[in-house]
């Protein structure tokens, strides 16, 4: 495709799944403000692409000062501490004279806004791609709403991975012309249809960071529900974060907990073999006090790429994913007593839950393929592309 920039605000974005992989398939020049090389060599073996910092070395110690600043006015006025200062700009604008891409594409609306007046002044095309919490949580500030109805102005495409951020965007004044939904999709070759078998207990198996937004006690209590009436059930919780204490806490006293495994953080080899032996997927996905939503699930793509039904929340991108009663099963935030009545419905029949994993498969093979999604972005970024 023509000649591509992307941009992020921080070099750990970049080893994010799904920005990752589309580094690795459109092979762009990548600038970040910060770039660890080494952390970069761990998910680009087979490739390695111009990267670009436009900070170099160690931050000095008026530059924490000033960070430290920044976080004050975040915590008392309000003001996120996402601008760039004006050397960083100055560096941006530096290197993109150089490089002079045909398009740029920024991940998070947070880098967008960095960059737009740059894009303007050189005319580059720029498109920009919303992740979750750049469409969700970030919206109540009164700083970010007003710079992203500029965005809104100066991007050509504002590439979204839910029909909720579309919603959104269309609400807060957005041209829909100007907006794509693509989901990220998943590599299906990674994660092939698995025929399960069933020993006499069926099992239920959680993937993701133990975080706010994941509500891991709400997931647990209807696991509780479910065992109350089927005792032939197994849970298993694969992740870690800052709830993880909190979480191993609860199962501790709970009466079930010789029926809940937690796992921790696990490398993907695991956590492949753990679908391999699961019935169904499990995930409560909230909108938690901060509002940072879910985007579209990476771990609940590939848990019905796998061939499992889903039981989870009508949240965001999820809704996107999952077909209520055909592919599994949605349930209101927070409400883990229906979570449970469908965590029993489904687990008394074995063949009726591998029925709506083959369903399911096919619903994220026809929605979620990443090569389909990819090759959509790339369309995208060569339309808008000046040459």
């Amino acid at each position: 495709m023509s000649r591509l920039t992307v941009v992020t605000d921080y070099y750990p974005y970049l080893t994010e799944t799904f920005i990752s992989r589309q580094i690795n398939y459109l092979q762009p020049i990548v600038i970040s403000k910060r770039i660890d090389n080494h952390i970069f060599s761990k998910f680009h073996p087979n490739y390695k692409p111009e990267y670009i910092a436009l900070e170099k070395g160690e931050p000095s110690f008026q530059k924490k000062v000033l960070d430290f600043l920044n976080l004050l006015q975040w915590k008392f006025l309000n003001k996120p501490v996402f601008y760039w200062n004006k050397d960083l700009k100055k560096n941006l604008c530096r290197n993109l004279k150089r490089i002079n891409p045909d398009v740029l594409l920024a991940h998070y609306g947070t880098t967008g806004i960095n960059c737009m007046e740059t894009c303007k002044t050189l005319k580059i095309p720029l498109a920009v791609h919303f992740n979750g919490v750049d469409a969700s949580s970030l919206l109540d500030n009164p700083y970010y709403s007003q710079d992203l109805k500029k965005l809104f102005q100066n991007a050509e495409k504002l590439i979204v991975v839910n029909s909720v951020m579309k919603k959104e965007f269309l609400r807060l004044g957005c041209a829909q012309e100007k907006i794509e939904i693509i989901p990220y999709g998943i590599p299906l070759q990674e994660f092939p249809y698995l025929k399960r078998n069933f020993n006499g207990t069926f099992e239920f198996i959680a993937v993701g960071r133990l975080v706010p937004k994941k509500s891991p006690v709400s997931l647990v209590k209807a696991f509780e529900i479910c065992a109350l009436a089927n005792p032939n059930v197994k849970l298993t919780i694969i992740g870690g974060g800052i709830l993880e204490e909190e979480l191993r806490s609860y199962v501790g006293k709970s009466i079930y907990k010789e029926k809940i495994d937690i796992l921790g953080a696990q490398p993907l080899e695991v956590i492949k073999s753990e679908l391999a032996k699961a019935h169904t997927f499990l995930q409560h996905s909230v909108t938690p006090k901060n509002k940072d939503k879910e985007g579209w699930p990476l771990a609940i793509a590939e848990a019905c790429a796998s061939g499992l039904p889903v039981i989870s929340t009508n949240h965001t991108g999820i809704k996107d994913q999952i077909i209520h009663g055909k592919t599994g099963f949605l349930v209101d935030e927070y409400d883990y007593k229906s979570m449970g009545k469908f965590m029993i419905e489904i687990s008394s029949s074995f063949e009726k839950a591998m029925e709506m994993g083959q369903r399911s498969m096919e619903n994220i093979h026809l929605n979620g393929n990443f090569t389909t999604q990819i090759q959509a972005l790339e369309e995208v970024l060569s339309k808008i592309a000046k040459n």
